[in-house]
């Protein structure tokens, strides 16, 4: 009989090895486990950090696209209308724009500093600030003018302030030129939006950006004359220009000038034959390509210093439809709106005054019309009817009326009747030269720090 034999029972050395080999693996397994787990802790560590700098960039992003949209926001409010405190287009006309409302300028055209930032009475930087606020879907502004305050505006996830500064301690002294400030935020705090560059004070993140922006004048180089015309001049018209600084030219013609009832008249003490008063057949006029939109050498860019095209797409420039004929309320309607005093009148209609009550513009406002049509003045409106500033038209008939500033045609002037008057006001060009316009960053001139 074949019997199996019993298993023998571990000796003491071997239970010593199977117990030394199970603290070994179980070093070993905790080894590993510490290694993950530094691992995994360097890992989070690295992401946490990630995450936070992700934030932080995030929000300084946001800040800086807040202030970038500020500066944007300015230049088109420096371009735009009469307005409400709440920065909205208002008929009110009791509202100024946002240019009077923040641009400390100089208006008086006998001062030294004509059309240059000047001192608020109370220091030296301008301290109105215009502010808006998103909540992400839609802005909401203010234009007060008063000292924010935490009410002003909602809270919101992004912010902005403007503000200008006077530019009387620049280097160069240049009329029209302004400096802004935009202030960007990650939501309104007074603290953070009304804050000078480098200030603490606030959690919320904070960028400035800075630039300057200059009028790009309506009207650069004004006329010489009172009346300038590619072709010819017809009288009865009377035309005057008692400006010696100007040279007191009357009439400058690129055709003949004559016609009865013909009146001209210079500085006081020039006698009325004399030829400097009138400048006809003149070649350099006469040699002028004719008005295109996209003319470079013509009677439009040599009055303006730039092509039709180009200069209609000015910010600040105000269009009237005139398919049909326009009227003086037509235009006075655009005005009142609060623009720069800029007018183009679109259309072949043209413009025709033949009212005794059609006066566009004023002594102290004068304005720039750029008329595609005829500028037509009919007998009925008497010479109380007038125009006070820069006329641009293609032709002009004035049988009555007046104009107080200058008139260009890009063809023939014709008198009819009693005939117009067109008298030289160098007081109301030099207004529209440095004060109507519109304004535009200046090139290279912005620079952006948190």
């Amino acid at each position: 009989m074949r019997t199996t034999p019993l298993p023998m029972a571990p000796t003491r050395a071997r239970r010593s090895r199977r117990r030394q080999g199970g603290v070994a693996t179980l070093i070993v397994v905790m080894l590993i486990f510490f290694v993950v787990s530094l691992a995994a802790a360097y890992a989070s560590r690295n992401l946490i950090f990630e995450q936070r700098t992700s934030t932080n960039q995030y929000h300084s992003t946001q800040s800086l696209e807040a202030a970038e949209a500020g500066l944007e926001w300015a230049l088109t409010m420096l371009n735009s209308g009469r307005i409400g405190d709440d920065c909205q287009p208002t008929n009110d006309l009791t509202k100024s724009n946002f240019r009077d409302r923040f641009l400390n300028l100089d208006k008086n055209p006998a001062s030294a500093t004509f059309g240059r930032s000047t001192p608020d009475p109370g220091g030296m930087l301008n301290s109105a600030w215009a502010a808006c606020s998103s909540d992400g879907a839609t802005w909401t502004c203010t234009c007060a003018g008063a000292a924010l305050t935490p009410a002003s505006l909602p809270t919101g996830v992004a912010a902005f302030s403007v503000r200008f500064l006077n530019n009387w301690n620049f280097p160069v002294n240049t009329p029209g030129l302004v400096h802004v400030e935009v202030n960007g935020c990650t939501s309104y705090n007074v603290g953070c939006v009304t804050a000078v560059a480098g200030d603490a004070g606030y959690q919320d993140c904070h960028s400035t950006l800075c630039s300057l922006a200059v009028l790009y004048s309506a009207v650069k180089s004004p006329p010489t004359a009172a009346l300038t015309a590619w072709q010819s001049v017809t009288g009865p018209l009377a035309v005057y220009n008692q400006d010696t600084a100007s040279g007191g030219i009357a009439i400058h013609a690129g055709g003949a000038v004559g016609g009865p009832g013909l009146v001209f008249g210079g500085p006081p003490g020039t006698p009325v034959t004399a030829s400097m008063l009138v400048r006809d057949n003149d070649p350099a006029l006469s040699g002028l390509d004719a008005d295109a939109g996209g003319c470079n050498y013509c009677t439009f860019s040599s009055t303006f210093g730039l092509r039709p095209d180009t200069y209609h797409r000015q910010p600040a420039m105000a269009t009237v439809d005139c398919s049909a004929t326009c009227a003086a309320a037509d235009v006075n309607n655009v005005l009142a709106a609060g623009r720069s005093g800029m007018v183009w009148l679109k259309g072949a209609g043209g413009l025709t005054l033949s009212n005794a009550a059609d006066i566009i513009g004023a002594a102290g406002s004068p304005v720039v019309l750029v008329i595609d049509g005829p500028l037509t003045i009919t007998a009925a409106a008497t010479s109380a009817a007038t125009i006070y500033g820069l006329v641009y038209a293609p032709s002009a008939s004035l049988a009555s009326g007046q104009i107080r500033g200058a008139l260009v045609s890009a063809s023939t002037v014709v008198g009819s009747g009693a005939g117009g008057q067109v008298s030289y006001d160098a007081t109301a060009l030099s207004q529209l030269s440095v004060l109507a316009g519109s304004y535009v960053k200046v090139p290279g001139s912005w620079r952006d720090f948190p």
